[in-house]
């Protein structure tokens, strides 16, 4: 099966899929990008060519899940907030049921979050909501009952990542997992990915790469996570199938041909940043069942994000 992309104000991947159903596979998936210098404008003409309202009927529950990994909110870093406020005004026009959602994570504060947050909805703590135990392939997480009542529309973050060499749409699913300590699945975290994207897919998939250009605004949509994660490698110049979660969803045979416009102009020629020693050796006790317990403990945890912060 060839995936290929052509960039003309939009483009499409093709790939055969196999985290579904065999009556799923050998569909083409869409994949818009929208670039202007006018973030507003992007998303409703992204919204509208993935025809978001078929996916959202009247008064139905919707979840928004952005990228927070932390309380201070930095475009290119954190989810643009001027995109959620956007998205929450669009969206609130067809369902008043709107709320966006994160969890608890070591590597934010809650309640600062909250306080600089205003965007038109509630803000919801995820951990805090009634839960689900879900068993997959290589784990068993506790999930938020709400994400699966609910359409999802995952907005992430363009970005590389020591860990996950990306993280776009699939990795941002991660962040539904309520658990605060979110570390002891790193050790096997591709596979958690695939558990947690057969799990709870997302509806909707927003790539915010608003920050990835000086002058110009760009979005890219798809309602299917895997074309989105493909196309965004294409963007950053990386190869899709050499981030393994990504190999691990997708079953593409031929080389990636790009048709039409390229991103040539806007030279994001991204590197994959190589994890430093102490996240090396941090890797290797979470791979042993005996230390990862240990570090598991509360305070042998925070006394080891300390040392790390120290060195």
């Amino acid at each position: 099966m060839q995936l290929s992309v052509c960039v003309d104000g939009n483009f499409f991947v093709t790939f055969c899929r196999n985290y579904f159903d065999d009556k799923f596979k050998d569909i083409f998936m869409e994949v818009y990008l929208e670039r202007s210098h006018n973030l507003e404008k992007n998303l409703r003409t992204i919204l509208r060519n993935i025809s978001w309202r078929k996916i959202i009927g009247p008064n139905e529950k919707v979840l928004i899940k952005p990228n927070f990994c932390t309380h201070h909110l930095e475009n290119g870093v954190t989810t643009n907030i001027d995109l959620l406020k956007s998205l929450v005004d669009i969206v609130s026009k067809r369902t008043s049921n709107v709320v966006i959602g994160e969890t608890h994570s070591v590597g934010k504060k809650f309640e600062k979050l909250i306080e600089s947050f205003d965007v038109g909805c509630d803000f919801i703590n995820l951990s805090n909501v009634d839960s689900y135990c879900h068993t997959g392939v290589s784990g068993t997480y506790n999930l938020p009952m709400l994400a699966s009542e609910s359409k999802i529309i995952n907005v992430p973050v363009l970005k590389t990542h020591t860990l996950t060499g990306v993280t776009m749409g699939i990795k941002n699913i991660f962040g539904l997992i309520q658990d605060k300590n979110k570390s002891k699945y790193h050790y096997k975290i591709h596979e958690v990915l695939v558990d947690l994207v057969k799990a709870i897919p997302p509806d909707i998939n927003i790539l915010d790469a608003s920050n990835c250009h000086s002058d110009i605004e760009l979005l890219l949509a798809s309602r299917d996570v895997v074309s989105l994660d493909i196309a965004g490698c294409n963007l950053l110049g990386l190869d899709p199938l050499s981030i393994k979660h990504i190999a691990l969803l997708s079953n593409i045979d031929n080389k990636v041909e790009i048709q039409g416009d390229s991103y040539e102009d806007l030279k994001l020629h991204a590197k994959i940043p190589i994890p430093d020693r102490v996240e090396k050796i941090a890797m290797y006790l979470q791979g042993n069942v005996l230390t990862r317990k240990i570090l598991g403990l509360p305070g042998v945890y925070y006394t080891a994000k300390k040392i790390k912060k120290r060195l």
